[in-house]
């Protein structure tokens, strides 16, 4: 058992990074396309919610059911009425087999306070080094979570793994 669930976490690792430069894009579900030589063909489009969806489906889609998010504004996280669901968060903790934990290892899920919910999610690679869509930097990035603008904000992590 412990072999596959390091597999699956491998998997999803690898998945991740393999999204890096992918375009931000609000609501956006494609990830970056290269041709054979590594050049960039399509940059795709995704923000923190589908990309994440999307890593997780294509990695370990017998954990994780095929979503759709519905409409949110890209702002919905700024004021009380748009937080008040806490739509993000509430998505997660009705995953199947969804459960919190204290210390992520490889592959889980971190979420961020931002504005007014939890609103802000990325994959872990190796705490406190994540990968995430960056509103900020337009891109799908590896970044720090212990550095800049994420080292302040709440954090919660969330495994898939018994």
């Amino acid at each position: 058992m412990a072999d596959g669930v390091a597999a699956e976490r491998g998997a999803v690792v690898a998945e991740a990074l393999s999204w890096e430069g992918t375009a931000f894009h609000h609501m956006g579900r494609r990830k970056i396309r290269r041709t054979a030589d590594g050049a960039v063909a399509d940059r795709g489009g995704a923000d923190c919610a589908y990309a994440t969806l999307l890593i997780y489906r294509a990695a370990v889609p017998q954990r994780v059911p095929a979503l759709e998010f519905g409409y949110y504004a890209p702002t919905w996280n700024l004021t009380r009425a748009g937080a008040a669901g806490e739509r993000y968060l509430a998505t997660v903790l009705a995953l199947p087999g969804v459960r919190e934990v204290e210390t992520p290892g490889p592959g889980d899920l971190a979420l961020f306070r931002w504005g007014l919910a939890w609103a802000h999610g990325a994959v872990v690679i190796q705490w406190p080094m994540i990968a995430h869509a960056n509103a900020e930097a337009r891109r799908f990035m590896r970044d720090r979570a212990d550095q800049g603008r994420l080292a302040r904000r709440p954090r919660r992590f969330f495994t898939f793994w018994p």
